[in-house]
């Protein structure tokens, strides 16, 4: 068990040289030969046992595209937010709908200046995202209540 999680650790991990493979002792009976690190395989290979979460818990499947002139792009603001992981255009209104005393909105994470201003108040708010970019939300005091506004 030990062994495997040592590899887990240095997998991702060069030496401090800044070059990759060499072999890393771990006490005086063992050591594990790194290697060279494939760097064409992904995060989402089997045997990583890992999967990009992407900003906020939002990958790329998860995107729901709310471009279109006429689609809704309103967010349901409570535990179970939905959409959490929104494609909007340039210069679409996103309305958050939900109890804000509860349920606090602020920025988390994405590109700055972000259009999302922290609100504790109300049940509902609307923000105009005038520039591309993926702007990240959170609930400050549900800290699992996040998601994504991608604006393209």
């Amino acid at each position: 068990m030990r062994s495997s999680l040592l590899a887990f650790v240095v997998l991702g991990c060069s030496n401090s040289s800044g070059v990759d493979g060499g072999t890393l002792d771990s006490g005086p009976d063992a050591s594990i030969d790194v290697g060279k690190r494939d760097t064409a395989r992904d995060s989402t290979d089997e045997d990583a046992g890992l999967v990009e979460a992407g900003l906020n818990g939002c990958a790329e499947p998860d995107f729901v595209d709310r471009s279109a002139p006429d689609a809704s792009r309103t967010i349901a603001w409570n535990f179970n937010v939905d959409p959490r992981c929104i494609i909007v255009a340039i210069g679409d209104t996103v309305t958050w709908d939900g109890s804000l005393a509860s349920h606090p909105l602020s920025s988390q994470g994405g590109d700055m200046p972000t259009p999302i201003v922290t609100t504790n108040t109300g049940t509902s708010v609307s923000f105009v995202f005038a520039d591309a970019g993926n702007f990240g939300f959170v609930c400050l005091n549900h800290q699992p209540m996040t998601g994504v506004v991608r604006v393209r």
